[in-house]
C-alpha cells in the first residue's frame, strides 16, 4: 500500500477508535429514529399484498403532499405545482431535490416512497457529523460535545406527562403535534426537513467563518446556500437572517470591523431575490394566492411551548442569563447559539401568518444553552445529590422521546387508519390512473382519497389536502352531496374541467351512493367493483 495510503487508513482507524462512543450514538440515533419505518417495510416484506407508504406518525397527511411533488420529480419536472388544487396550471415552486430524489427512483427502478426513505437516511447522516462538527466548535471537551449531540437528539418536551396530569385540557404542547419544534421528531419527517436543517448550520458556518477569515468566497457559499434555502423551504430564511443580524451586531460592537456588515447586505440581497419571486409568485399564481390565503402556521399560547419544551424552556433560559453574566463571548459559535436561543422566543411570536414555523432548528441552541446550566447546576449540587440530579433532569428530557418511539411503532403496526400501508390492489389502480390520464387531467376525489392520490399518480384532484385545497371543508360537502344525490351533473363536471372520478369503499362513506352515475350517458365505467370506482368523463369543455 502507498505510504499515502496508508497515513489516510491509520488516520482514519485513529479517528474511528477514538470517536467509537460518537459513533455508537450516530448507529443507535438512525436505529431509534428509524425504527416505525423499519417494522414498516418488514410488515411489508412479509406480504405481497401490503404496500408500505413510508408514511410517519406526525404530519400524516403532509406526506402524500412530498410524494406529489416526487412523482412531478420522477416524470421530470424540475418546477413543481400543487396538485390539491384544480386550478393550478403552471409549475411555479422550484423543486431540485424532489426532482433528484423522483429521478433516483427513475434511475432505480424502485418506488417513489422507498426513494423518499432512502435520501431520508442520506441526507441524516451528513447532517449528524455535521452537528458533531458545530457541537465541537462550541464544546472543547470531549464528554461535554457528547452530551450535547445526545440533548440535541433526543431531547424532548413533556407533552405526555402534561396530558395526563390534565386530561380534559384544550392546551397541545407542541412536542405532540410539531415535529419541528423537537431535533429527533423533525429527524423523522421528510427529507426536506433534513436537507433544510443541514442548509440552516452550512449557512451559519460559512457566515461566521467568512467574518473571521475575511474570505470572500466563503460569503459567496454563504449566499448560495441561504438562496437555495429561502426557495426550497421560504420559512428558513426569516431564521437565518435574524439569527445572523443579531450575531453581527453584536460581533460588531466587539470588533467593529465594517466588512461584517457588508457581508450581512450580501445575504439580505442574495435571499432577497428569492423571497421577491416568491412574492411575485403570491400575487400572480391563483393556486398559491389561495394556498397562501389559508396557510395558516400560527403559534399558540405561551404554554404550549412550555410543556412541549419541557425542561429546555427553563434550562435555556438560566443557560442564556449564565452565558452572558459570565461573560462567554470569545466563542464566535456559542455567541450565535446563544442569540438564536434568546431571538427564537421573538421568531415564534413575529406578526405573520407562519410564526410557528419559525421554531424550525431552534431545539438545537435551546439544548445547548441548557446545558451549559445544566452542567454549572452539577457542579453546584451537593456530591451525594448529583446521581439524584441526572436522573430527574434526564428523564424529563428524554421520556417523551421514547414514548413517541413506542406509539409511533405501535401505530405503525396496527395500521388501524390505513394510513401506513395499501393493497396491491390499489397499488395497481394508481399506476392505472397514472398511465390512462394525462398530468392535466382533474380528478373527482374528495376526503383522505384526495390526500393520497396525487402522491401515487401525480395528478391533480378537485379536492384533497385540507391546507393545500382551497376551501377543502366546503369543497368536500359539495362533493358529497353531487354525487350522493341522482341529478345531471354534467355541467358541473365541464365546469370543474374534471376527467375522471375515484372513490374507495375505505375512505369514502356513501361509496355505494355514488354507483348511479354508471348509468349516466356522459360516464364511462374503468372500475367499477365492491371496493374502487374508477369512471371516465365523455364530455368536453
Amino acid at each position: 500500500m502507498p505510504e499515502k495510503s496508508q497515513n489516510k487508513h491509520n488516520k482514519l482507524f485513529t479517528w474511528i477508535k477514538q470517536h467509537k462512543l460518537l459513533l455508537l450514538i450516530i448507529v443507535v440515533f438512525l436505529i431509534l429514529n428509524n425504527l416505525s419505518y423499519i417494522i414498516g417495510f418488514w410488515q411489508s416484506s412479509q406480504s405481497s399484498e401490503l404496500i408500505y407508504r413510508v408514511t410517519p406518525l406526525m404530519n400524516r397527511a403532509d406526506h402524500f403532499v412530498y410524494l406529489s411533488h416526487i412523482e412531478q420529480g420522477k416524470e421530470g419536472h424540475l418546477m413543481t405545482k400543487l396538485l390539491y388544487n384544480h386550478l393550478a396550471e403552471n409549475n411555479v415552486m422550484f423543486s431540485p431535490h424532489w426532482y433528484i430524489i423522483g429521478q433516483f427512483s427513475n434511475i432505480t427502478n424502485i418506488s417513489v416512497v422507498t426513494s423518499y426513505f432512502i435520501w431520508r437516511i442520506l441526507l441524516l447522516i451528513p447532517f449528524l457529523f455535521l452537528l458533531w462538527w458545530f457541537i465541537k466548535k462550541i464544546f472543547s471537551s470531549y464528554k461535554k460535545s457528547i452530551l450535547a449531540m445526545l440533548t440535541i437528539l433526543f431531547g424532548n418536551g413533556i407533552g405526555t406527562i402534561f396530558i395526563n396530569i390534565f386530561p380534559e385540557s384544550t392546551l397541545k404542547p407542541t412536542n405532540l403535534w410539531m415535529p419541528e419544534s423537537i431535533t429527533f421528531l423533525s429527524l423523522n419527517q421528510t427529507p426536506l426537513f433534513v436537507l433544510a436543517l443541514i442548509l440552516i448550520l452550512l449557512v451559519f458556518i460559512s457566515f461566521i467563518e467568512s467574518v473571521k477569515s475575511k474570505k470572500n468566497y466563503l460569503i459567496l457559499i454563504c449566499c448560495s446556500l441561504n438562496l437555495l434555502l429561502t426557495l426550497i423551504h421560504t420559512y428558513d430564511m426569516v431564521i437565518t437572517l435574524a439569527v445572523l443580524t443579531g450575531w453581527s451586531a453584536f460581533k460588531f460592537y466587539q470588533t467593529r470591523h465594517k466588512k461584517i456588515i457588508l457581508y450581512l447586505a450580501y445575504l439580505y440581497f442574495v435571499s432577497g431575490t428569492g423571497a421577491l419571486y416568491y412574492a411575485w409568485l403570491l400575487r400572480r399564481d391563483l393556486a398559491m394566492i389561495q394556498w397562501n390565503a389559508q396557510n395558516l402556521c400560527i403559534s399558540g399560547p405561551l404554554t404550549e411551548y412550555l410543556w412541549g419544551m419541557g425542561l429546555l424552556f427553563v434550562f435555556s433560559i438560566a443557560g442564556i442569563v449564565y452565558i452572558i453574566k459570565k461573560r462567554l463571548f470569545q466563542n464566535d459559535y456559542l455567541n450565535l447559539i446563544t442569540v438564536w436561543a434568546a431571538i427564537g422566543w421573538v421568531l415564534i411570536y413575529l406578526p405573520v401568518h407562519f410564526n410557528r414555523r419559525l421554531s424550525n432548528g431552534w431545539h438545537m441552541a435551546l439544548a445547548i444553552t441548557s446545558l451549559y446550566f445544566f452542567l454549572w447546576l452539577h457542579k453546584k449540587f451537593p456530591v451525594v445529590l448529583r446521581g439524584a440530579l441526572i436522573t430527574v433532569v434526564g428523564f424529563l428530557v428524554f421520556f417523551d422521546t421514547m414514548i413517541f418511539l413506542s406509539v409511533d411503532s405501535s401505530v405503525t403496526r396496527s395500521n388501524e387508519s390505513h394510513y401506513f400501508f395499501h393493497s396491491q390492489t390499489k397499488q395497481e389502480i394508481y399506476q392505472q390512473i397514472q398511465a390512462t390520464t394525462d398530468e392535466h387531467d382533474v380528478i373527482l376525489t374528495r376526503g383522505i382519497d384526495g390526500n393520497h392520490l396525487p402522491g401515487f399518480t401525480a395528478r391533480k384532484v378537485y379536492t384533497g389536502h385540507l391546507m393545500g385545497t382551497w376551501e377543502a371543508v366546503l369543497k368536500n360537502r359539495e362533493v358529497e352531496k353531487l354525487w350522493s344525490n341522482p341529478n345531471d351533473i354534467s355541467e358541473w363536471l365541464v365546469d370543474k374541467n374534471i376527467a375522471y372520478i375515484f372513490a374507495s369503499r375505505f375512505y369514502i362513506p356513501e361509496f355505494d351512493k355514488i354507483k348511479w352515475l354508471a348509468k349516466e350517458k356522459y360516464i364511462e365505467p374503468i372500475i367499477d367493483n365492491d371496493e374502487f370506482i374508477l369512471y371516465k368523463i365523455l364530455l368536453e369543455e
